[in-house]
């Protein structure tokens, strides 16, 4: 999974998109069933407050890989932040597609159609 996110992170710098199958890349922990590569992830919940809700986003959260390559992070170091920031529950998921829209939290986005792709 780690050379697989370096690939991500080298051809953003790069600017080799053509190297990518998807617009948007992001790296989540995914707390459910496991997964493979190729199925969609679910669609995220809102919250409010400090409270999940029953409400579903339009897509699946997940931390914009494209933001932190541009910052020069590691594959390393943007997989420590995401265990930070969810505490480190489940299985570390790469997704992607092709639409986005921005999340309310630090370097969130909200993946349409997300799908597992390492």
């Amino acid at each position: 999974m780690k050379e697989f996110l370096t690939k991500i992170i080298n051809a953003i710098r790069e600017d080799d998109f053509d190297v990518l199958d998807y617009n948007y890349y992001g790296v989540r922990f995914h707390r459910d069933e496991i997964l493979s590569v190729g199925d969609t992830l679910y669609c995220s919940k809102v919250w409010v407050d400090g409270n999940m809700t029953d409400e579903l986003l339009d897509g699946t959260c997940a931390i914009d890989i494209r933001t932190l390559a541009e910052k020069d992070w590691t594959a390393e170091e943007i997989i420590d932040f995401v265990d930070q920031y969810t505490y480190g529950h489940g299985e570390v998921v790469v997704c992607a597609g092709n639409k986005m829209t921005w999340g309310e939290d630090r370097y969130e986005i909200v993946i349409e159609n997300a799908v597992k792709v390492a």
